[in-house]
């Protein structure tokens, strides 16, 4: 890595900056105090290795055995805390900020062993304990760090409200009043510095000790309410089952099919209105739309006679579910009007979240769905049901009791078997609960573990524990048990003990990898500025969301529209007065919406709502919902809400199951993944090839063409990739024989590209693309599989449908959710665009895969991509997920977070520097020459060269007379850069005010060059990069006070949502107000000795006709390549001091 150096006295300057009164007001003060405690302490800990999902936690980490230290970084984390959380200050506060300023550099000098500076000299040290813990009466909940146990058993715990470190003690009630102690398997579980939550919390006479009725381990990690309960199985409730799960393939059985046809059918009967009865064939016919991959494939229906037993119990359930929807339900006092569907609940005090069937909007009542029967149980003196589906529906009782605070008795809930016409009633049972949160703190605790050792080899110790022998506790032992239950665990057991060795330290350094990141993306992480996950909804303060630009208030909901591709939500904005933070949300963001009127609510103890951006502006939002809401009383008009930014768990479950593919793959396909035999072509017919035709292009085909296993494209910006070679090795394979082809893309902006690849093949080319509507440009709705499946009424209509298209196009992310294709079609070849953005574990399930023959699903696939631009965003560091096992980097793994592109291109040039099984393109028609140069140059070695289209042949640009002079000499270069030096004053490290103010006056003029031959296009004209979300606010801010409408269509976003996108005109707004926040600005590497910067290449390689850089070179030019851009601009004369 190139990472500059950071020196400590540049933190004591810092600290003088913010100890002047006239800088800013004191909340802003704080906020940059805040800031700098949460970058020290995140750097001090960069090479731990360990997860801190909280301040609090850092400063726990970095000051362990210097007590002075901790209780100085508390205090100063509680005051700017509190500070940032009031809405009114006082100028009293002055001297409370200036000690804190001084306790911060105490802490500083102290833990880098640096002399302070005199002028932060005397140290206010607290005079007393800033402990505020628990008042004498019950509280609901608090958060406090586990230390040990002290001699007679008690936990001792340092609350996160405390700035000393004392402990404190805490027992739990049940151990007092319970002989079945459930909590025994937490308590064994607890690791010092495990973050824990006691639930209903009191103190003694004295207050020397403290009693919890509830704990919960790291409260941060939310497990599934069904995942839990899923782990509750006939034999025994086993964290491990919990592993066992996540590594299985789905199953595809006529009972799952009822299920989820089952949940259609309610999700219909409920928004039935009367004047449109609900038919039961229509419904059957949505089914098949919306899973026909599932029916199809599904190995129970492949013969007559079970084909019509499933329909004929799809008949039965509609039946059952029509007379209880419409006559039942009232009986119960339950009004389907009032029905909130598949509403989704986050309870941070137990560390769960879930998602219910069917709720009354006065919570009065709930109903789970079942598909199948329900099987009787004993438990103690009542008779229940499965024990699966009631751990579940009492997580539920659990959920809504603590984030609602209603009362266990005044909800009833509702079992609903679809092959039976009636309700189940449930009661609660509060022991069964505290099993269930037990068996979720011994899930998290493994997972904790897991990613605390990051290492393959404990990963292997804990997974080679799976075995019927371990998981079966109730040592049951009855014929279902050996014919059904026992067998899916040997099989996993046999076929991971036996992987031969590289295939064994593949598998667990996966495995290791993605427990790590999902870990890592939950909790929080420990590198400045990365995502902190789903945890912010309730470790931050309303306040500071807002300030900071993530959480959006004051929305006043003016319409609900349903339409056939979904619920929009039309809302208009309140900003505040005392708030001008422009939010840091984008079109296609994913949120979470609920209802807000103070900063007591939150998504923690309201209903939640998920939803995309559609559009937003200073004024106005429209969201598309996830899930449909027919009943106007779930979410009302003219009322407020709020939303926040929503992180999906899609991604960890497909890689989770590629290994699980992985498994079960043929062992050709894993020898070729992992090296142990080579790739193969038919050289032959690649001579031949090569013989007809004499262009890079051609080379490229007949290789793709002729090789049998693999072959790699790189493709460097602006050399048509998408456009050009996938779309002439597309025609070549339509040529060839009936070949079937998979085109694969990351993005769904990739996808819509391939495409109108495809259509300028041939306009009435068949092909199907998967996906929907919200995500699939207009022009190719009618390809999409619902609108071809749209008269599909039996699975031969299906079937014959499929094997009438050839071509299917598909993101990753939805083909992974619908891996049953492969059960009915083999494709010949999978291209796969946008290869080097793609983790490794993402394409596992794709090309381990077989078929219904037991072939490989997929027999050739193509990776086109470029690893010189950015690669998949990892949370976790290079150093974490660094590959050190010398038979895995024999075959090109050196770094988990690589793409599988990247391996086998760099394992390729290590074999064979002149591979047939790798090309790369050389020819780009984007960057005008004088700004491809340096790019060409740095990264690409010099092997890239303009086409040269007409505009890359411009010798000048337009004159604008009316400009300043000193902008016309800026805009008279192809590439220039704005040197913004001096010492800003700055409110935050993430913005720059002068850096913006430029970018808008620049834009401004590049407008009116624009208009003077054409109209203004914002998305071919103009478009700016800057690497923060509050950068893009800044900067929008100052293109609105251009008074030009059409400059706040202009798309301002970072680097990584400009990969793949051009403009005529370029801006790049760095935005480096300090030397650390280099580290953030680049992605550097270093191939056969030349350094190279990801994000730099992909930034200036988005400019056709003119690239801007605006920023400081005084922090720059620490960085290798900045400085030789630097002087790159110098030397043409386009380098302007501001």
């Amino acid at each position: 890595m190139n990472n500059p150096v950071i020196y400590i006295s540049e933190y004591f300057d810092i600290l003088v900056s913010l100890q002047t009164r006239d800088s800013f007001s004191i909340r802003e003060r704080y906020r940059q105090l805040y800031e700098l405690l949460d970058l020290f302490s995140r750097q001090l800990l960069s090479d731990k290795g360990k997860n801190y999902p909280n301040l609090f936690a850092r400063i726990g980490a970095i000051s362990e055995g210097n007590s002075k230290v901790r209780t100085a970084l508390n205090t100063v984390r509680i005051h700017a805390q509190e500070t940032l959380n009031r809405e009114l200050l006082s100028e009293d506060e002055e001297q409370l900020i200036q000690n804190d300023i001084r306790l911060m550099a105490f802490a500083i000098g102290e833990l880098c062993h640096k002399q302070i500076p005199i002028h932060f000299l005397p140290i206010p040290f607290p005079t007393q304990s800033e402990t505020i813990f628990l008042p004498e009466q019950v509280i609901k909940k608090i958060r406090a760090t586990f230390i040990g146990f002290d001699s007679s058993g008690q936990l001792l715990v340092i609350p996160h409200n405390s700035a000393d470190n004392t402990p404190v003690s805490v027992t739990l009630h049940s151990f007092k009043e319970e002989k079945e102690k459930p909590f025994s398997g937490t308590l064994k579980a607890l690791q010092p510095g495990m973050q824990l939550n006691f639930i209903q919390v009191t103190s003694d006479e004295n207050r020397n000790s403290y009693s919890a009725d509830i704990i919960i381990i790291e409260p941060d990690i939310l497990l599934d309410i069904s995942a839990v309960a899923e782990c509750f199985k006939e034999y025994g409730a086993h964290p491990l089952n919990y592993l066992l799960n996540r590594l299985s393939i789905d199953k595809n059985t006529r009972y799952i099919l009822l299920g989820n046809i089952a949940n259609l059918f309610l999700d219909e009967l409920v928004n039935e209105k009367a004047e449109h009865p609900v038919n039961y064939f229509d419904v059957m016919q949505k089914a098949f739309r919306q899973n026909p991959f599932g029916i199809a494939a599904c190995p129970d229906l492949q013969d007559e006679k079970s084909n019509r037993e499933f329909f004929s119990d799809c008949k039965r359930q509609f039946d059952n579910l029509c007379h209880i929807v419409r006559n039942e339900l009232s009986l119960f006092g339950i009004s389907k009007e009032k029905a909130l569907l598949e509403p989704s609940f986050i309870c941070e005090a137990l560390g769960l979240q879930g998602r219910l069937d069917f709720l009354c909007d006065d919570l009065s009542a709930f109903i789970e769905l079942k598909s199948g029967k329900g099987k009787e149980i004993q438990i103690g003196k009542l008779s229940t049901y499965s024990e699966n589906h009631y751990v579940q529906m009492l997580l539920y009782f659990a959920v809504l009791h603590f984030n609602l605070n209603i009362s266990y008795n005044k909800i009833k809930a509702y079992l609903l078997y679809s092959r039976y016409p009636q309700l189940y009633p449930m009661t609660v049972l509060k022991a069964l609960i505290k099993k269930a949160i037990n068996l979720r703190n011994e899930i998290v605790a493994q997972e904790y573990l897991l990613q605390a050792h990051n290492s393959p080899e404990y990963s292997q110790s804990v997974l080679f524990h799976i075995s019927s022998q371990e998981l079966n506790q109730k040592k049951i032992n009855s014929p279902f048990w050996e014919k059904y239950l026992r067998k899916p665990i040997d099989n996993f057991a046999y076929q991971i003990k036996t992987l031969p060795t590289i295939d064994n330290l593949y598998f667990m350094s996966i495995f290791t990898f993605i427990t790590k990141e999902q870990y890592v993306t939950k909790a929080g992480e420990i590198y400045y500025d990365s995502t902190r996950g789903l945890s912010t909804l309730w470790n931050v303060s309303p306040i500071e969301k807002r300030e900071s630009g993530e959480m959006i208030t004051g929305l006043i909901l003016k319409e609900s529209t349903l339409t056939e591709s979904g619920q929009y939500l039309s809302f208009c904005r309140i900003i505040s007065s005392g708030n001008s933070t422009e939010p840091n949300f984008r079109k296609g963001d994913i949120v979470i919406l609920y209802r807000y009127h103070s900063d007591k609510d939150n998504a923690c103890n309201q209903q939640i709502f998920k939803a995309y951006i559609e559009s937003i502006t200073s004024e106005h939002l429209l969201l598309i919902m996830r899930i449909c809401q027919r009943n106007s009383h779930v979410l009302p008009v003219n009322e407020q809400y709020a939303i926040e930014r929503d992180y999906l768990d899609v991604g960890f479950t497909s890689m989770y199951r590629g290994l699980a593919y992985f498994l079960q793959a043929n062992d050709d396909r894993r020898s070729l993944l992992l090296g142990k035999r080579r790739p193969r072509i038919r050289e032959k017919k690649y001579l031949n090839l090569l013989q007809s035709g004499e262009t890079d292009i051609d080379r490229i085909v007949a290789k793709a063409l002729s090789a049998q296993d693999y072959f790699l494209l790189v493709g460097p910006p602006g050399t048509g990739k998408t456009s050009h070679a996938l779309k002439k090795i597309v025609e070549s394979y339509l040529q060839e024989s009936e070949s079937n082809i998979l085109l694969i893309a990351y993005t769904h902006k990739a996808v819509d590209e391939i495409c109108n690849s495809l259509i300028s093949i041939s306009p009435d080319l068949p092909f199907i693309r998967l996906g929907n509507e919200i995500s699939c440009d207009k022009i190719f709705h009618k390809h999409l599989l619902d609108k071809i499946l749209i008269t599909c009424q039996r699975r031969s209509d299906v079937l014959e449908i499929l094997n009438h298209h050839r071509i299917f196009v598909s993101t990753l992310t939805t083909l992974n959710a619908r891996m049953d294709l492969f059960k009915l079609k083999h494709f010949d070849v999978a291209i796969i665009d946008e290869a080097s953005q793609i983790l490794e574990p993402h394409l596992l399930g794709l090309l381990c895969c077989i078929d219904s023959n037991g072939n490989n699903a997929i027999g050739k696939f193509i990776l086109i991509g470029d690893h010189k631009q950015l690669p998949a965003i990892v949370t976790q560091n290079q150093e974490l997920s660094e590959v050190k096992t010398p038979e895995l980097r024999n075959i090109g793994l050196y770094n988990l977070r690589e793409s599988l592109f990247e391996r086998l291109y760099r394992y390729e040039k290590t074999i064979e520097p002149n591979s047939l099984f790798i090309d790369k393109l050389t020819r780009q028609g984007r960057m005008h020459p004088e700004i491809g140069n340096f790019p060409a140059k740095t990264f690409y070695g010099g092997e890239l060269y303009p086409i040269p289209l007409p505009h890359q042949q411009e010798k000048s640009l337009p004159y604008i007379p009316e400009a300043e002079p000193q902008i016309q000499k800026i805009l008279s270069h192809r590439i220039a850069f704005i040197s913004i030096s001096g010492k800003n004053k700055i409110s935050s490290y993430k913005t720059n005010v002068n850096e913006a103010r430029w970018a808008a006056r620049i834009s401004a003029v590049i407008y009116h060059r624009i208009t003077k031959k054409e109209s203004f296009v914002p998305e071919k004209h103009l478009g700016i990069i800057t690497p923060y979300r509050s950068q893009i606010a800044t900067i929008k801010k100052e293109l609105g006070n251009t008074g030009i409408t059409e400059l706040l269509s202009v798309t301002i976003d970072t680097v990584e949502r400009f990969q793949g996108g051009q403009r005529d005109v370029m801006i790049f707004s760095c935005c480096v107000n300090t030397p650390f926040q280099l580290q953030f600005l680049c992605n550097t590497f270093e191939e056969n000795g030349q350094l190279i910067d990801r994000k730099l290449n992909v930034a200036l390689t988005r400019a056709r006709e003119q690239m801007i850089v605006i920023g400081n070179p005084l922090w720059l030019e620490r960085d290798t390549i900045y400085r030789q851009l630097i002087e790159y601009i110098k030397n043409k004369g386009a380098f302007f001091q501001i």
